[in-house]
Parts: C-alpha cells; structure tokens; sequence
C-alpha cells in the first residue's frame, strides 16, 4: 500500500502546462458587444483564421446590418476594415482578451468590451 500510495496521488499533468495561446489564436471566434438602456443593440464581431471580418447588428434580436471585411494584428495592436454599401470604415486599436472578454481601446480612450459567443 505504501509503494501504491504515491502514485494514486500524483496527476498526469494539469491545464496550466498546456501552452498559452497566442492572441491572434484567442481572437478567432464570435464576439459581442451590446448597447442600449436594455440591451437592445447587439454587434457581434466573427473574426475567422483568414482574416475575414464579419460585423453583424441587431436589434430587439433582429439583424439589421451585415457587413464584411479583414483584419491584422500588429503585436497587441488591431487593424480592421468593412465595406458597407461603398462606405470603408477603417479602424485601430489596442486590444487586450481577459478570457472571454476582449477589450477593444480605442485612441480617444474609449472602451468597448465584446464577450466571447459561446457556442
């Protein structure tokens, strides 16, 4: 039992050996970011692995816009772009993942916090 004990006490390893995810690894997905006095507004942001952007917004649950685009990182600096009805909207900012919540900060200081959709 003394020779046995040992083992039955010890793991195989544990989560935090698995290796950290890069921030452009953590971005892939579908975020959100809501607006409102209730909430009303949605904008979800897809961002997928070829860089493609998809922004779609919502109220009351209803889509209203859909808009795609690309996107880069530069270190922890985000670069994004949509064409929408022949209007460019280009952005930058920094931006920082917390887990399921991704900081966008932008230079006047603004903050929009987008959570991770889950899916």
């Amino acid at each position: 039992m003394a020779i046995v004990l040992p083992f039955l006490l010890t793991s195989c390893g544990d989560d935090k050996d698995e290796p950290k995810k890069s921030l452009e690894e953590q971005l892939i997905g579908e975020w959100v970011w809501y607006a409102g006095d209730n909430n009303e507004y949605e904008t979800h942001y897809i961002f997928d692995s070829d860089h493609t952007l998809i922004s779609k917004v919502y109220l009351n649950g209803n889509i209203i816009d859909t808009s795609i685009g690309g996107w880069s990182l530069e270190g922890n600096i985000l670069a994004y772009s949509f064409n929408n009805n022949g209007v460019t909207l280009n952005q930058r900012c920094q931006i920082i993942i917390e887990g399921d919540v991704m900081h966008l900060i932008y230079e006047n200081t603004t903050t929009a916090d987008f959570h991770r959709v889950k899916k």
